[in-house]
Parts: structure tokens; C-alpha cells; sequence
């Protein structure tokens, strides 16, 4: 089904817009519900975020003299390995997060290290910034 945005004029396919538990994804329907879904609708939103993590991890490889073409292929290997376990797992990422903490590995201290820095309030602001820049155009 066809329907007319009332904000921007367009047109969109409510068959295209994703469910979670039954409700439909929009900015109404608050920000967590809203870039949840949105990361689910199309593949250009969903590698976005990841791509841009992604990218960290290639450029600071690169700067510790791993040669771009060498980091580039080991980091896509790494999330796609990584997206796998996250699929297949039924523990929820934060308790991936928890285990390997708890291995105290090189990981460990990697993560540590990003928990204890504002890491997680810069991709809390990103995803607030996505949220708000939707509700403009929804």
C-alpha cells in the first residue's frame, strides 16, 4: 500500500517500512524503536554505522604500517566473522561484550579501554542526530 508522507509530500510504500513485534517503524514511534528499525530497512542504513566503525579499524591499522589492501581484507573478514557468531548466538551483544571482558585477553583490554572513554555516548549522539534528521524528512 501507497501513501502520501504529510511532511515532505512523497509517497511510501507501507509494505517497504519494517516490523518489529508487530508495529511498524517511524519517528513516532520514538528514537530507539525508529533507528532500530531503520538500521533493519535498507542496506544503504544498515553498513553505515558499521562501515564507519570499520573504517577506524582499517585507518589505525594502516597507521601501524599494515599495508591498506592487508587491513582492509582483515577487517571485512573480522565483522563478517563477527556478524556471524552475533547471528547465530542467542547471547545478546552485550554479553559477548561481558565474556570477553572477562577472558582478560587483548580484547579485554581494547574494550575496557573503549567502555571507560565516551565511545558510547559519541554513537548515542550519531544515533541521535540520524533520529532527529528523520523526523525532519519522515
Amino acid at each position: 500500500m501507497w501513501v502520501l508522507s504529510k511532511k515532505n509530500q512523497r509517497s511510501v510504500n507501507q509494505n517497504s517500512i519494517p516490523m518489529i513485534e508487530g508495529k511498524k517503524a517511524g519517528p513516532d514511534m520514538g528514537p530507539g524503536f525508529f533507528i532500530l528499525t531503520r538500521l533493519l530497512k535498507s542496506p544503504l542504513d544498515r553498513r553505515g554505522f558499521v562501515a564507519y566503525f570499520a573504517a577506524c579499524m582499517v585507518e589505525y591499522a594502516v597507521k601501524h604500517g599494515i599495508a591498506p589492501a592487508i587491513a582492509d581484507r582483515a577487517i571485512r573478514q573480522l565483522f563478517h566473522a563477527s556478524g556471524v557468531v552475533l547471528v547465530k548466538s542467542d547471547a545478546s551483544p552485550g554479553k559477548h561484550v561481558r565474556d570477553m571482558i572477562a577472558y582478560e585477553g587483548t580484547t579485554a583490554a581494547g574494550l575496557k579501554s573503549m567502555k571507560a572513554s565516551p565511545l558510547a555516548a559519541s554513537i548515542e549522539q550519531g544515533l541521535e542526530a540520524a533520529y532527529q534528521k528523520a523526523q525532519r524528512i519522515a
